[in-house]
């Protein structure tokens, strides 16, 4: 009888690490915070239905699970910001391994779950351990108020030992149906586009510059911040000789992904990604600017498909807007691997053309620092990107912010030859959504932001 309790037990807890096992790999490689335990899958241990049901079960939790992680890990504010992400699939470029090793893990995971159940079919009797396991540790999760049953703000343990990913999808999915979400104000961002208001008021000649740039975030390591505010004020000052130039920099506040930080730069408000086409824009920058009279133009370097910004971004209020299927063939050089689109360069080369020809205002959302990066041959390296390396940084974070600092650059440099005033408001649209220890090189929900003006000449206002 011992022999066979033993046999038994080991067979339970085999079968909990085959079924527990792919819910476990996807918390550690995209470090989340869901539960360490999963109630659906332990559920899952007791004979309480034929296995191919529980299997089901499974599958449906780990899908949940995903869409939490996926959804934060790309700053997706709910599960249904995350669908209309994944309904964008299409428009990225996928390569064959990208999809083969989808489909392995996939494999994977299916198998793990089948040899799981498979095992716990050849137990006799409900697994009386398991059910005990799941009453012991519930009432550990009550007890750490980690648990909807008594949630504290200081906790014992700072991870939540057992919680339910298939119910707190369906909670929000609910809310998301349920209630109609007030958009959110940002005063720092609609302070900024009234200053611009009356800036492009007073310098009819003059361009109005917004760039967006993306996964640009605040980092926490000192000396690198320092290269993304004063240090780049100082290298600034001496890219325009002869000007007048002058410089402000801040850290703003970021929710979600890329979209509702598009409404925050130029609505001041945030809007969630899949209420954004049904957004009230009445109050958007360039839509106050195209009642004016004032000419205003939008370019992105990627497909307007994506997030169907070829049908909200003229209810911005911007007369042109130039997506990648529009792009000069002149200046159609590619850039990016996943995220493959025109180059940022050429994006902010096609910009200022337009700037030298009439006044205005120009949005401009970049498109290359999109993780995952684009590969750069070796020896390429800067000189920062080698002192950033140096200095112990993870190099893809040193690409990433070298990346940025040429986009600002050359923006500036541009600026630095117009015939005509130019104000810019450059700012990141949300940290980057790195996994594990180079997430942690961003601060959380910052991001910095940059308003410069150049003047051909005479004093500053």
């Amino acid at each position: 009888m011992s022999v066979r309790r033993n046999l038994v037990s080991s067979q339970v807890w085999i079968s909990v690490i085959l079924i527990h096992g792919p819910y476990w790999l996807l918390l550690l490689l995209f470090k989340s915070d869901l539960p360490i335990l999963s109630v659906e899958i332990l559920m899952c241990l007791v004979p309480w239905g034929p296995w191919r049901l529980r299997l089901g079960v499974l599958l449906v939790e780990v899908v949940a699970a995903t869409v939490i992680v996926f959804g934060r890990l790309y700053h997706f504010s709910n599960p249904v910001d995350v669908l209309v992400g994944l309904a964008s699939l299409h428009t990225l470029n996928l390569n064959i391994w990208t999809v083969s090793l989808v489909l392995l893990l996939t494999l994977a995971c299916l198998s793990s779950f089948i040899l799981g159940l498979r095992r716990l079919v050849k137990i006799p009797g409900p697994p009386m351990v398991v059910v005990s396991a799941i009453l012991l540790v519930g009432g550990l999760d009550v007890f750490n108020g980690s648990n909807s049953l008594h949630e504290s703000g200081s906790r014992y343990f700072s991870f939540n030992v057992i919680g339910s990913p298939i119910i707190t999808v369906a909670r929000s999915f609910s809310q998301t149906q349920r209630i109609e979400v007030e958009a959110s104000n940002s005063a720092e961002s609609a302070a900024t586009n009234a200053i611009s208001s009356r800036w492009i008021g007073k310098y009819t000649d003059g361009v109005l510059f917004y760039l967006l740039v993306e996964s640009m975030g605040v980092p926490t390591d000192p000396w690198l911040a320092r290269q993304l505010s004063s240090d780049l004020e100082t290298e600034l000052l001496g890219l325009v000789p002869g000007r007048r130039i002058s410089i402000n920099t801040r850290m703003s506040e970021s929710r979600g992904s890329t979209v509702p930080n598009e409404f925050r730069l130029l609505c001041g408000r945030w809007v969630g990604l899949s209420e954004a086409p049904e957004a009230d824009k009445s109050l958007c920058l360039p839509r106050l600017l195209q009642s004016r009279g004032v000419r205003t133009l939008g370019m992105h370097g990627f497909t307007g498909a994506m997030f169907e910004r070829n049908h909200w971004w003229r209810d911005l209020g911007l007369d042109r807007v130039i997506f990648e299927d529009d792009w000069p063939q002149e200046l159609r050089q590619h850039c990016g691997s996943v995220f493959e689109g025109i180059c940022d360069s050429n994006v902010i080369d096609l910009a200022f053309r337009h700037a030298a020809s009439e006044a205005g205002f120009i949005y401009v959302l970049s498109l290359n620092t999109h993780l995952p990066l684009d590969r750069e041959p070796d020896g390429s390296a800067s000189d920062f990107r080698q002192e950033c390396a140096a200095r112990g940084h993870p190099s893809v974070v040193c690409q990433l912010i070298d990346m940025q600092r040429r986009l600002i650059r050359q923006a500036v440099e541009r600026a630095a030859v117009m015939p005509r005033p130019v104000r810019f408001v450059i700012a990141g649209d949300h940290p980057p959504p790195f996994i594990n220890v180079n997430r942690d090189a961003f601060k959380e929900n910052l991001v910095p932001e940059f308003v410069i003006e150049i003047y051909p000449s005479g004093d500053l206002p």
